[in-house]
């Protein structure tokens, strides 16, 4: 009697993501957990086999891919790989969206997140979720946008200092909405959008504060990521803070 073993056959989708999720360590470092993606030209696979750190104090792998790490910047994150298989994969940051300068002997690369610095050239705390390709960076205290606003009309409020530039980015407001008159409300909406309805916020009796958490589409306006607020009544007072960002790798 003869047997045979059964071998699985992988046939892992096209630009898939496993794990590779970002976590904040320091100031200055995080780490990527262990896992594997398509590069960004769906022609081979980088394995990161264990947890590896992205120390932002260095160049290179495993580092910054050039200079220093800058204040109040949005940092790309990569892992990156040797097409030959002679050195061993890693992770790299850089201001770069779209294509990291790879140290020598490293010719492919995959995105995998985002990371901002704060006003030190800092790494802000936070924490990323998801599921495949699927990531959701939630600060660890809100980032301020808008403070005691009064606009009556659709008024841009710039998210570049807490949402990375990707087009239709949903966000996660905490929204503060002091009415002037009962019943009043805060509209907002994504920015560059002429709608009349979206994520609103009301307040049921005059000078009292009502906060409630809000979704809104971040759009990329003249190269800067908005969203439009606007108050029924001028004497109404918004104020907002992006609490969360999700996007796709």
């Amino acid at each position: 009697m003869s047997s045979s073993t059964l071998q699985p056959i992988l046939n892992l989708p096209t630009f898939y993501i496993n794990n590779l999720v970002p976590a904040f360590t320091s100031t200055t470092s995080l780490t990527i957990s262990d896992g594997a993606a398509r590069d960004s030209t769906g022609s081979m696979d980088i394995v990161l086999g264990s947890p590896t750190v992205l120390n932002f104090a260095v160049n290179g792998l495993n580092g910054l891919d050039v200079g220093a790490a800058a204040n109040s910047t949005f940092y790309a994150l990569y892992v990156i790989a040797d097409p030959t298989g002679y050195n061993v994969s890693g992770v790299l940051a850089s201001t770069s969206f779209t294509a990291p300068a790879l140290p020598n002997g490293y010719g492919t690369f995959r995105l995998i997140g985002y990371w901002l610095t704060n006003g030190s050239a800092a790494l802000i705390s936070g924490y990323v979720s998801g599921i495949s390709s699927a990531r959701t960076h939630t600060y660890d205290t809100p980032l301020g946008v808008l403070s005691a606003g009064t606009a009556t009309t659709a008024t841009a409020v710039s998210l570049a200092a807490s949402v990375p530039l990707i087009a239709n980015t949903i966000v996660l407001l905490d929204a503060i909405f002091i009415p002037g008159t009962a019943g009043n409300s805060v509209l907002f909406t994504a920015g560059g959008s002429v709608a009349t309805a979206g994520a609103t916020l009301g307040g049921s009796v005059a000078g009292i504060a009502e906060q409630a958490q809000l979704i809104v589409i971040s759009n990329a306006v003249a190269g800067v990521q908005t969203i439009l607020y606007k108050n029924s009544a001028a004497s109404g007072s918004t104020t907002a803070s992006v609490q969360a960002f999700s996007y796709s790798v």
